[in-house]
């Protein structure tokens, strides 16, 4: 092979490497406006937590985020309230007592 076409070789070589560092680039450019845009798109959320338990009255809600309640409202009436202000029951988790459970909330954070 002559040197001139060895040269082109590597002339051709180094193009070819700059280029794909250029396909590179570019992908990493996409990707990162793709989770911009994805995060901006996604609202922000706010969560809610109840500790719900077998009472005389049926399965009644005792704790919410934590704190006792005065009264113990009975869960059905009580999830579809909450539904109606936008939360989603999001899990069900087994707590302390044999008959308890925590239910885990979330809906879309109003903006004020």
């Amino acid at each position: 092979m002559s040197e001139q076409g060895s040269q082109s070789d590597r002339a051709d070589a180094g193009v070819n490497r700059f280029l794909d560092g250029l396909d590179d680039q570019r992908d990493e450019i996409a990707k990162a406006d793709k989770t911009r845009r994805f995060r901006a798109a996604r609202p922000p959320w706010e969560y809610m937590t109840w500790t719900t338990t077998d009472t005389k009255a049926g399965r009644s809600v005792r704790l919410v985020n934590g704190e006792r309640l005065e009264e113990y409202p009975l869960e059905h009436a009580t999830l579809v309230e909450a539904g109606e202000q936008g939360w989603e029951l999001v899990s069900v988790v087994p707590a302390g007592g044999r008959q308890d459970y925590t239910l885990y909330f979330k809906r879309p954070k109003v903006e004020d």
